[in-house]
């Protein structure tokens, strides 16, 4: 079953915003954003993992469909401080990869 609430999803993008921009900056305040954002969703009882059976590229494939820029390239907000995100394109297909591998085997 693949059916999420609306707030689930907020939640997941929330972390898989964090995730990328840790993965992009390696930073000790990127893996900060990402512990306490990960800690906030789990704290409301909203998951902090895909619920069910998706491949990275089924999910990679979903981000193409629904989050192209006008570039053609994905879209992703990116969470860069605390209340602080932006939209970010051009990000690369592997770290996308890598932040949706973390959420299904998280």
């Amino acid at each position: 079953d693949k059916d999420i609430t609306h707030g689930e999803a907020v939640a997941l993008g929330m972390i898989f915003g964090a995730l990328t921009n840790d993965l992009i900056e390696s930073s000790p305040k990127s893996k900060e954003l990402l512990d306490r954002t990960i800690k906030l969703v789990g704290a409301s009882n909203l998951p902090d993992r895909i619920p069910f059976q998706i491949t990275e590229e089924q999910i990679l494939d979903d981000l193409i469909k629904s989050k192209k820029s006008r570039t053609g390239d994905i879209a992703l907000v990116i969470v860069k401080d605390y209340g602080s995100v932006e939209t970010q394109e051009g990000i690369d297909p592997t770290l996308i990869n890598k932040a949706s591998r973390w959420l299904i085997n998280h």
